[in-house]
């Protein structure tokens, strides 16, 4: 499945969710991104956030997480990717113009591409 296909498949599927961890947080939209767009299972679901900040230090943070689950970083056009948001460290979904995470409310927001950290390019453009 090519990049757009995919990020619209996972658009239509998170319409109307709201924020919840283990569920709808930004590691599971990535997560979920991935199964879409490879057909490749990867990384826990069904966490709360006590668990969520468990995860997360059990594998020194969100980068290092995201490396032991995708492999090395490859941010020359990376589709998954970690960005600053609000002064924490966010994954989410790049697109041409923006990346997509999830936002508080329920639903994706999306955020400038400037604001991306580092990537991996897991689906052909």
């Amino acid at each position: 499945m090519r990049r757009l296909e995919a990020t619209r498949a996972l658009i239509k599927e998170w319409r109307g969710k709201a924020f919840v961890y283990g569920d709808t947080d930004c590691c599971q939209l990535v997560r979920r991104y991935v199964e879409i767009a490879t057909g490749q299972q990867f990384g826990p679901d069904g966490y709360n956030a006590e668990e969520a900040a468990e995860i997360l230090s059990a594998h020194g943070g969100m980068i290092p997480m995201l490396e032991h689950f995708l492999g090395a970083q490859d941010p020359a056009d990376p589709d998954v990717v970690v960005c600053d948001v609000l002064r924490m460290r966010v994954a989410g979904v790049a697109t041409s113009g923006h990346v997509l995470v999830p936002a508080s409310a329920g639903e994706l927001a999306m955020v400038s591409r400037d604001r991306i950290v580092t990537g991996w390019n897991v689906c052909p453009a």
